[in-house]
């Protein structure tokens, strides 16, 4: 039982629930923010951002990766997110980017 646990603490923890977004992108360091709520069932990782936009990804370990398909002013897109969750499970932190656009960094809090 006792190891049961110590492998348990050691593991990441779960990422469903509602994240607050920030997003730095572009040669201006343009800064865009929104709300994620995301779900995670073993390995796969799915939710929406901004209530519309659908979330599709994995999670293994501490690391996450998900695409989110955007539609802004009748455009559609796809931006990528490869981000690492902090040990206490409250933070993400990676990299973001527009398919054929600009990258930039992002941070995630649990809300």
């Amino acid at each position: 039982m006792g190891l049961m646990l110590v492998f348990l603490s050691a593991s990441a923890g779960d990422v469903s629930g509602a994240w607050t977004l920030e997003m730095r992108w572009g040669p201006n360091g343009t800064v865009s923010t929104g709300v994620c709520t995301l779900k995670q069932d073993d390995s796969k990782l799915t939710g929406k951002c901004a209530e519309k936009s659908s979330v599709s990804g994995e999670v293994r370990d501490r690391q996450l990766t998900w695409t989110v398909d955007v539609e802004d002013q009748g455009q559609k897109g796809r931006m990528t997110f490869d981000g690492t969750l902090d040990e206490g499970g409250t933070t993400i932190r990676g990299k973001c980017a527009v398919q054929d656009g600009p990258s930039g960094t992002f941070t995630m809090k649990k809300q």
